[in-house]
């Protein structure tokens, strides 16, 4: 059920593997890249070589040359395409994305290492009814109308890093991401998006002689910044802003209507590794918080609708037993992440909105080279989550404990001198947001590439496929993708 605040008459108003790659280098949230996550969330896996890392785990930049310490050039085009026979109100019934990415690192001498990612994404949302945002759900305070229609995204995204050890036991590093994203949708209100998005990291980091102990921290800066502006035409259309999920607030009539959306957030994280003969250790901890101001209205005279907090803590411990051979590798890592969100309506000062969410996972992977043909991986995860959501205007409550857990596996054969073939599978079952309502989803996924060795590098073409089934209906979302990278 709705609650209207106000209702007027309007009038009408214009307005994987590659992935991965991308995840490890530079916590890079795949095809959702556009977002500042609130901690930056990497895979756990070495490009390489599928195990563990310290800088997989911990995201200092400075330590990025521990870990990757060749020369590697990629090119890669993907495109993936989701059909979702089973949607929420304000989602998409189809999704596109196409991605080109060129990714380099490079060693400029025995002490220096520069790398970056250079990407162009566009994401396409086909028959998306009211939502004027990319991912109505993600926000607390969503721009809307009555509309339903398709919304283009696209543009670039930079991002860099370089390290630098001043001697064989101090690191430095820096890392920083910058991208600018334009969205249209193709009717009236035919709204105009306009994303820009930056962050930085700055770490250092100590190494004992010996190198069994590595110390280290980093402070990460991020700033995002989004306008809206949705605009009048022939026939009536209505602008609303959300207020959570279930109240929204009328737009008065005009020629245009704008929303902005100001984001600005700090991280602080330390890290510890230690090595014991055939064990690793690696603890790291994160504190943070991000605020946002929600404006809305016209250009000349907005009006300040919402500011909203996200304060929140995450540790992490992995333990890294090699077999000694070097060949074959156990991890049992435990993770926890507590985000404690509140917001508030500025002219009443009054809180509207508070979420609280607890997670408590374990993960566990073994990591396998039975001969210099083949490699072979199996992980996996167990999540407890416990989260309490309230919204106070229309005094809705939603609280859930549940639990969620995923699996999937790797495996790797060099077919011939210059052919190799790879197989990746995967089953999780979780809990989706309450906006759902669903109580959980199957996740399969499947996967398979070919590489080719040519005289001017690596050719790899891949393929995978993910289907996400409720508990409790017949319908599914499926999601297809491919893509063809270029390696030297």
């Amino acid at each position: 059920m709705i609650i209207k605040y106000n209702e007027r008459k309007m009038q009408p108003i214009k307005k994987k593997t590659i992935a991965i790659i991308i995840l490890v280098l530079f916590s890079f949230p795949g095809l959702f890249a556009f977002e500042n996550n609130f901690f930056t969330d990497d895979s756990k896996y070495d490009i390489f070589n599928s195990q563990v890392s310290l800088y997989s785990i911990t995201n200092n930049p400075a330590f990025f040359k521990i870990t990757f310490n060749e020369n590697i050039t990629k090119y890669s085009l993907t495109g993936s395409k989701k059909n979702n026979f089973i949607y929420r109100e304000y989602s998409p019934k189809q999704e596109q994305n196409n991605n080109l990415e060129i990714i380099t690192s490079k060693n400029l001498n025995s002490n220096s290492t520069i790398a970056s990612v250079i990407t162009y994404n566009q994401d396409i949302k086909f028959d998306m009814k009211h939502s004027l945002e990319k991912d109505f759900y993600s926000h607390y305070f969503s721009f809307s109308d009555t509309t339903t229609g398709d919304t283009k995204f696209a543009g670039p995204q930079l991002q860099f890093l370089f390290n630098h050890s001043l001697n064989d036991k101090i690191y430095l590093g820096i890392k920083g991401n910058y991208g600018i994203e334009q969205g249209l949708k193709d009717i009236y209100t035919q709204c105009e998006t306009i994303a820009r998005n930056f962050d930085v990291s700055i770490g250092g980091g100590f190494q004992s002689t010996d190198k069994s102990t590595v110390i280290g921290g980093f402070i990460r800066y991020s700033d995002r910044q989004d306008s809206y502006e949705a605009v009048k035409e022939y026939m009536d259309a209505l602008v609303r802003t959300y207020v959570g999920y279930h109240i929204y607030r009328p737009e008065y009539s005009r020629s245009s209507n704008h929303k902005t959306d100001s984001q600005k957030g700090i991280n602080y994280s330390l890290q510890f590794y230690k090595k014991i003969k055939n064990l690793k250790i690696i603890l790291n901890g994160n504190y943070g918080y991000t605020t946002n101001n929600i404006e809305t209205g016209s250009t000349s005279k907005p009006t300040n609708v919402a500011y909203w907090q996200r304060e929140g803590n995450n540790y992490s411990s992995d333990f890294i037993y090699d077999f000694g051979d070097g060949k074959s590798s156990i991890r049992i890592g435990y993770d926890y992440k507590k985000t404690d969100d509140w917001a508030k309506n500025p002219e009443y000062n009054t809180v509207v909105i508070e979420n609280e969410e607890i997670k408590n996972r374990i993960n566990f992977g073994l990591f396998m080279t039975p001969n210099m043909l083949m490699k072979f991986s199996i992980n996996g995860n167990i999540e407890n989550v416990n989260q309490n959501y309230k919204e106070h205007i229309n005094m809705f409550e939603y609280t859930s404990d549940h639990i969620n857990f995923g699996t999937d596996l790797y495996f790797q054969m060099q077919l011939t001198d210059v052919l190799s073939l790879d197989i990746n599978g995967g089953y999780g079952k979780f809990k989706p947001h309450f906006t759902w309502e669903i109580d959980s989803f199957n996740e399969i996924n499947i996967g398979t590439g070919i590489e080719r060795y040519f005289r001017f590098g690596f050719v790899k073409i891949e393929g995978n496929y993910t289907k996400y089934s409720p508990s409790d209906g017949e319908k599914n979302i499926n999601e297809y993708q491919i893509s063809l990278s270029l390696r030297k």
